[in-house]
């Protein structure tokens, strides 16, 4: 089913509603949809490297955007909307995990969920549900969301088709390391420079 999906968002890419298809899935998938926006964003960046920092710029906002919404799904419906949608992708033990993470981390964990292909939904909802700062939601989210966007439609624009293999390949592992790296900043600014 992920497959078929993912062709559909691809062929999408190439059509005169791409901007569109991708402005509603980057919001849907920060709140309720499983295909992330790039499986659109490095197409679209591919067809037209010109236009990459819009693209990026459009996913990221409206990414961002869908992260509120599922805040506030999180924070308003979590009976009615966010425990069905939890179950339905069989998050319960990823959600639970995120629970004790916002504890002690709130800002740092949204940056790394925006940031890593990590079910970004789960952050956002959990977000509201548990209250964290929305201000800090927000800023955190622009930068992990737009770090890993940016990045990825840069890189298509430049370098093609050998981009999207990479990306595919190996971006799991680039971005947990560049995440590892803020952690570690974290770290270091939290117990030394305070």
């Amino acid at each position: 089913m992920i497959k078929k999906w993912k062709e559909r968002i691809r062929k999408a890419a190439d059509s005169e509603y791409a901007l569109i298809f991708l402005c509603l899935t980057s919001f849907a998938e920060s709140s309720f949809f499983i295909i992330p926006p790039d499986s659109l964003l490095t197409p679209m960046s591919l067809f037209d490297p010109d236009k990459w920092k819009k693209f990026a710029f459009y996913t990221t906002v409206f990414s961002v955007l869908g992260g509120v919404f599922g805040y506030g799904i999180g924070m308003f419906l979590f009976e009615q909307v966010a425990k069905p949608i939890i179950g339905f992708y069989h998050l319960w033990d990823k959600f639970e995990y995120v629970k004790t993470l916002y504890s002690n981390y709130d800002f740092l964990v949204v940056f790394v969920a925006g940031l890593t292909p990590l079910p970004y939904k789960v952050f956002t909802i959990a977000a509201g549900l548990f209250k964290v700062n929305v201000l800090g939601f927000v800023v955190a989210s622009v930068f992990g969301r737009g770090i890993r966007f940016y990045l990825e439609a840069f890189l298509v624009a430049r370098f093609g088709e050998s981009a999207i293999k990479f990306i595919e390949r190996h971006f799991v592992v680039v971005s947990i390391l560049i995440a590892l790296f803020v952690v570690v900043l974290f770290f270091l600014y939290t117990h030394f420079f305070r």
